[in-house]
This record gives C-alpha cells, sequence and structure tokens, in this order.
C-alpha cells in the first residue's frame, strides 16, 4: 500500500513483480522482480487473473503493451511485436 502511495497509483491498481522467467515477454521488456505492474494493453491491472484473461483474449501475433514502474520508481512504457 506504501508503494502504491508513492507511485501515485488508486488503490488496488498494481502487481508487485516477484521474479521473471526468462525468455518471457515480461523478461523480454525489462521487467525485473520489484517492479509494479500497472497496465496490460490499454487495462489497468489489480489482479494476476487481468493479465491471463488479457494475454488469453489478444489475437496470436498481435503486439502487447505493458506499462510498469522500476525500483526507482520510473514509469515504463514497451511495446513487445512478435
Amino acid at each position: 500500500e506504501e508503494l502504491r502511495d508513492e507511485l501515485g497509483l488508486e488503490e488496488g491498481t498494481g502487481l508487485i513483480v516477484r521474479s521473471v522467467l526468462r525468455r518471457t515477454i515480461a523478461h523480454l521488456l525489462g521487467v525485473e522482480g520489484g517492479d509494479v505492474l500497472v497496465e496490460l494493453n490499454g487495462r489497468r491491472l489489480t489482479s494476476a487473473q487481468d493479465i491471463t484473461d488479457e494475454m488469453a483474449a489478444r489475437d496470436p501475433g498481435a503486439a502487447v503493451k505493458l506499462v510498469w514502474f522500476d525500483d526507482l520508481g520510473q514509469r515504463n512504457a514497451e511495446t513487445w511485436v512478435p
């Protein structure tokens, strides 16, 4: 909760990353443990289920846009295109 306040996020928004598996989209985009995911393809993230739902709904070969805050509090937005 304190981290959300520091980043200026609404209550219930954002997912703290514990670890990132190699060769995943998150890894390729530069996400690291401790980062806070806030948006995927324009959808605000409030639970891990949001990620599952969004990835299942996307067309194969479609780009993925992820927005997150790193451990320094810097906002990052990157797009992965297969």
